[in-house]
């Protein structure tokens, strides 16, 4: 099982920063391929320097906006072949959704939001089950089950995981604090909570 989150390829435009961007990436290992041919980055692999590009981004965004939606993505899960990706209007603070999962172990399935369509599950025993993607509340049949995993050794690899997940965020805070953006509190706040 491989367990990573993930972001979009946060730059589209201009090209010359989305160019420069994917060569960072390209560097570390940290820019992949989803289910879609769509590029995603590995946040644990995103360097200091490309992150800097990003916040710059995000930055010369709020020159002529008002706000900037958090950072889209989410938890890409691997098994055997399979894959699940974090899906259309999914983002990276989706995490608690994940951390949620954790807290409360459902017995009956439970809508995990990855975006839509997203992914159910439940846990019996000592068996976590995944559905494959289903639209919000189209509860998945036995048959729709794409992932089944012993609990504890998920909850596990979830658990490192997120702790990824609150070192990006310390990085984030990090490098706004020590480069000259002119919007230090909001990318610190809005990127991802």
């Amino acid at each position: 099982m491989e367990l990573s989150f993930i972001i979009n390829n946060p730059i589209e435009s201009p090209q010359a920063e989305a160019d420069k961007a994917k060569r960072e990436a390209n560097i570390t290992g940290g820019l992949v391929e989803d289910e879609y041919g769509d590029e995603v980055y590995i946040i644990s692999k995103i360097s200091d320097s490309l992150l800097k590009i990003i916040l710059q981004y995000y930055d010369n965004i709020l020159a002529s906006e008002d706000h900037i939606l958090p950072l889209e993505g989410g938890l890409w899960l691997e098994h055997e072949g399979e894959s699940i990706y974090p899906q259309c209007c999914g983002e990276l603070n989706d995490y608690s959704n994940w951390q949620e999962m954790m807290e409360n172990p459902f017995e009956t399935w439970h809508i995990l939001w990855i975006g839509h369509p997203c992914v159910y599950y439940c846990m019996k025993d000592d068996l976590l089950y995944l559905s494959d993607y289903q639209e919000p509340d189209n509860f998945p049949e036995e048959e729709n089950i794409k992932f089944t995993f012993q609990r504890q050794l998920f909850l596990d690899q979830l658990s490192t995981g997120l702790k990824e997940i609150e070192i990006f965020k310390q990085r984030i805070s990090r490098i706004v604090d020590e480069e000259n953006f002119r919007h230090k509190e909001v990318l610190k706040s809005s990127l991802i909570i």
